[in-house]
């Protein structure tokens, strides 16, 4: 999920939007809630480690909602342009 909403990023930012784009706002949020509770430039877990593991999957269902519900925004912005 992190690594998706980073790719859409990507892909936006690729194509001259913006992060604050109003399109892509909840994925930017998410993004950057997850990298924050992983730790950001500070890593609060060993990578690959079980604690990571746990951590990541807690907010993986934590978010689920959240980001299907923006994907399918986006997708209906997409289809709309």
């Amino acid at each position: 999920m992190i690594l998706g909403c980073r790719e859409i990023l990507h892909l936006w930012l690729k194509g001259g939007g913006a992060t604050l784009d109003d399109a892509v706002i909840g994925i930017t949020g998410i993004e950057s809630q997850t990298d924050h509770v992983l730790g950001g430039s500070y890593k609060r877990f060993e990578r690959g480690s079980e604690a990571e593991a746990r951590e990541v999957e807690e907010l993986g269902r934590f978010f689920d909602e959240s980001f299907k519900r923006v994907v399918a925004e986006l997708a209906l912005h997409l289809d709309g342009r």
